[in-house]
C-alpha cells in the first residue's frame, strides 16, 4: 500500500471515530461504547489541550482535525488508542497522546494513560497475553521537529 493510501485509510478512520466521538454521550445506566469512553478521555484529561487564537489554553474541541488510532486485542476487551489533534488554530502544532481502555461489566474505560508517549505510531500494535508492543516516531539528532525519521520500540502491560 502507497504511503499516501495510508495516510487516506487512516484519515477516514480518524473522521469515522470522530463522527462517532461527536455523537450524544449514552445515558449513564448504558454499557459505555469505546467511542464514548475515547470521547469522555478527549474531553476531560487535563493533559490534552489546545490553544485558543489568543493564546489562552483551552479544551480542543471533536473537529475534522482529531485522528483517533485504535487498535483492538484479539479477544476484543483491550485495546490500545493513540490521539492526535491540533492543537493550535493558527497553526501546524500537534498534540498526541495515549491510553489504554478494557472493556468490562459497565463497558469501555480508560485503565491506563501513556505519559511517556508523545508520538504517532509507526506500525501495528501487536498484542501477546497481557502486554502490547508497537513502534512510534521518534526523534534522532539532526531531525526537524517536524519530521522524526527514529523509531522506537515500546512494550505496555494492559492490566
Amino acid at each position: 500500500m502507497s504511503r499516501a493510501t495510508s495516510i487516506l485509510l487512516r484519515r477516514a478512520a480518524g473522521v469515522a471515530v470522530g463522527l462517532a466521538l461527536a455523537a450524544p454521550a449514552a445515558p449513564a445506566s448504558a454499557r459505555a461504547s469505546l467511542a464514548d469512553a475515547i470521547q469522555r478521555w478527549y474531553r476531560t484529561d487535563p493533559a490534552i489541550v489546545c490553544v485558543s487564537p489568543q493564546g489562552r489554553p483551552s479544551r480542543c474541541p471533536l473537529s475534522d482535525d482529531l485522528t483517533t488510532n485504535v487498535s483492538l486485542d484479539p479477544a476484543g476487551t483491550a485495546a490500545v488508542v493513540f490521539l492526535t489533534w491540533l492543537t493550535d488554530p493558527t497553526g501546524n502544532a500537534e498534540g498526541t497522546a495515549a491510553a489504554v481502555f478494557r472493556d468490562g461489566p459497565d463497558g469501555w474505560r480508560i485503565t491506563r494513560r501513556l505519559p511517556g508517549i508523545h508520538a504517532k505510531p509507526a506500525g501495528k500494535v501487536v498484542f501477546r497475553g497481557d502486554t502490547a508492543t508497537f513502534t512510534i516516531e521518534a526523534m534522532r539528532p539532526d531531525d526537524a521537529r517536524c519530521c522524526p525519521t527514529g523509531r522506537k520500540a515500546v512494550r505496555v502491560d494492559l492490566r
